[in-house]
């Protein structure tokens, strides 16, 4: 299962920056050839001796794509517009790049706005911080 989240270095375009829909975009195909390309052709030319890149058309999507710091955005518009992440997000799962869709530092504000901007059955995880030290998410 292909697995890459958002704060992933090393493939990411120059233009990427936080708030900017289209680099995220960018970022996310990028990774997706990535791990399509260079991950599986390394692994197949290992096993058949060589090792060709697969077609744009033929690339699988990424089964679960991390959403991480989802809490710097903002959930009532301005610079940082989590629902238009959130958007640019779901056009990649309309055009099967990503399959499925997690979260990570959220609040059940921004969860309530993911499941209404991805639709149904799109959000899959949501990963936040508990631990020895901080169990504030048992607090309501």
């Amino acid at each position: 299962m292909a697995r890459l989240d958002e704060t992933a270095r090393g493939w990411a375009p120059a233009r990427f920056g936080k708030g900017d829909p289209d680099g995220l975009k960018d970022r996310i195909r990028a990774s997706r050839q990535a791990l399509s390309g260079t991950l599986r052709g390394t692994l197949r030319g290992r096993l058949r001796g060589g090792g060709s890149v697969e077609e744009e058309d033929s690339l699988k999507p990424i089964d679960l794509w991390q959403f991480h710091h989802v809490d710097g955005y903002d959930t009532a518009g301005g610079a940082r517009d989590y629902r238009q992440m959130l958007g640019a997000v779901r056009d990649l799962c309309l055009e099967g790049v990503v399959s499925k869709v997690g979260l990570c530092n959220a609040s059940t504000e921004h969860v309530s706005i993911a499941l209404e901007v991805l639709g149904p059955g799109t959000l899959v995880s949501v990963q936040n911080k508990f631990n020895f030290w901080d169990r504030s998410a048992e607090r309501p």
